[in-house]
């Protein structure tokens, strides 16, 4: 089937080898003409993770993502607060609704977007170093993967 990511899915030491694998049958393939395989980040493991995805996601063009209640927005102090000054409003329920939305996205752009954007650059640092260490040992980035 191929795949995506690094050639190789198993490592030890300075030993690369490409153990793992996805076999398909010709009857499966017809079922499922755009299935992927991608070689994932191994990040405490010895073995590559492979991640078999079945049809490409539907890219949804022009549209806005729906609202989305975060649970870590539970956790902070603030919380409560943040609900009842949105939500007391003098206007009707769909109005104040969409307010309590509107305010919930500012409010995690300002508070919690750092989080999410330092946690994605995080990953993909891992992503890059392990993906670099695939190829050939260096002690350096073998001890920042650690």
């Amino acid at each position: 089937m191929g795949f995506q990511g690094s050639p190789y899915t198993w490592r030890r030491g300075s030993l690369f080898e490409r153990l793992d694998r996805v076999l398909a049958s010709f009857e499966w393939r017809v079922d499922f003409p755009k299935a992927e395989v991608t070689h994932l980040n191994p990040l405490k493991s010895d073995h590559v993770p492979i991640l078999l995805k079945l049809s490409p996601p539907n890219v949804v063009c022009g549209t806005r993502r729906p609202f989305r209640f975060e649970a870590a927005w539970l956790t902070h102090d603030n919380f409560q607060e943040v609900v009842k000054k949105s939500w007391s409003s003098n206007e009707g329920w769909n109005e104040r609704i969409k307010h309590v939305q509107a305010t919930f996205l500012e409010w995690n752009k300002s508070v919690f977007g750092s989080v999410f954007k330092q946690k994605r650059r995080l990953l993909h640092r891992l992503h890059g170093i392990s993906r670099t260490l695939f190829y050939g040992p260096n002690r350096f980035l073998e001890h920042l993967h650690s």
